[in-house]
């Protein structure tokens, strides 16, 4: 992965994380605006203006810190929410006492601090313990002083069920917003986990697979032939003839071409006798499955009549392709890989004695 690739992906990341942030401060203020909305209608009760005096500020405050979501950074509008949520929180509590009951907002607002990932753990744990800071003093002077307006216990009842229902709400979306992207994060990862897994199980050029993956596969198929009291494996090594004079007169792209091709049609003929594996360069690995040494040459014959009858495209050319195999039959007295080099070195034996053909 290349430089413009890492910073892109942080770039997304980012932008990611201002969405989600932005989204959990539109919420709010949308909550909140309703909030002030539904306070507004004590005003009927009990004919106190006061309240629609603070109600009105703090509805116009919520409607801009909307508005400016759209514009404005997170980091911003986490201040603009914080000090909105502690000016009427003072004005409440001075003006109706405690028992009208905006201090669980507080909670709110501590929520939004976590939720938003904006400013590390210390200025979070200070301005939490500032909020609580706040309401100890603001619980105080209500011990100390009287209310500056009495509201009726019909108002006060209201108050406690708008202000706690809000609360929750609030509580609710933010949270809900946060663990909706965590699992949408969640699957992102595990889908980049899998794609991950795909490209590095194969070949970038052919799509077969690579020379790790098809050593596992092959761990894994010796120890289950194994239990199982059988050795019906066979390796064979396939390389291109003359591929090097391809290069040269066609060049690099043309021989990418041919390699690709060629490992579309070698899988067809592979296809239900077992995998197949790019080994390095123009050599492929073949291993056959529940087959015997006989079973597996009469497989690479046909592969190999399928082969030539091939034309391979390039440009306005099509170029012919023969190939030299090795075969080994598995012993399990001895390890597969030297199965694995015993028809390598089979397959060079081919290609001293002339190419196109097979050695067993």
């Amino acid at each position: 992965m290349n430089f413009n690739s890492n910073c892109n992906i942080v770039e997304h990341e980012n932008n990611r994380m201002i969405s989600l942030n932005n989204k959990i401060f539109r919420v709010h203020s949308v909550i909140m605006c309703i909030y002030f909305l539904s306070l507004l209608f004590t005003v009927f009760l009990n004919r106190n203006y006061v309240i629609l005096l603070i109600c009105i500020p703090c509805f116009i405050l919520y409607c801009i810190g909307f508005y400016v979501s759209y514009f404005v950074k997170p980091s911003k509008l986490l201040w603009i929410h914080y000090a909105v949520t502690m000016l009427f929180m003072i004005c409440f509590v001075v003006v109706f006492g405690w028992e009208c009951g905006v201090q669980c907002f507080a909670f709110v607002m501590i929520a939004i601090k976590l939720a938003t990932w904006w400013g590390n753990i210390k200025i979070r744990a200070l301005d939490t313990m500032i909020l609580f800071l706040v309401c100890m003093l603001l619980y105080g002077y209500t011990r100390m002083y009287d209310p500056i307006y009495d509201i009726t216990p019909a108002t006060t009842i209201i108050f406690q069920v708008i202000n706690y229902f809000v609360t929750f709400s609030a509580l609710f979306s933010c949270l809900g917003i946060l663990i909706k992207d965590m699992k949408e994060t969640q699957e992102h990862l595990s889908s980049l986990e899998e794609k991950l897994e795909h490209f590095a199980s194969e070949d970038s050029l052919t799509g077969l697979f690579n020379r790790r993956t098809i050593i596992q596969y092959i761990e894994q198929l010796t120890e289950q032939r194994k239990s199982e009291g059988k050795s019906n494996i066979c390796a064979a090594i396939g390389d291109i003839d003359f591929f090097s004079k391809i290069n040269d007169r066609y060049g690099h792209d043309c021989g990418d071409i041919m390699i690709k091709q060629l490992a579309y049609q070698l899988s067809l003929s592979m296809k239900d006798k077992g995998k197949i594996a790019r080994w390095g360069g123009e050599q492929f690995l073949f291993i056959f499955d529940n087959a015997t040494g006989e079973d597996a040459y009469y497989y690479l014959t046909k592969m190999q009549q399928h082969i030539r009858s091939v034309d391979f495209a390039w440009n306005d050319e099509n170029i012919n392709l023969t190939m030299t195999y090795g075969l080994m039959e598995y012993n399990p007295d001895k390890s597969i890989d030297y199965c694995i080099v015993e028809a390598d070195k089979k397959m060079f034996m081919g290609k001293q004695s002339g190419r196109n053909t097979i050695i067993y």
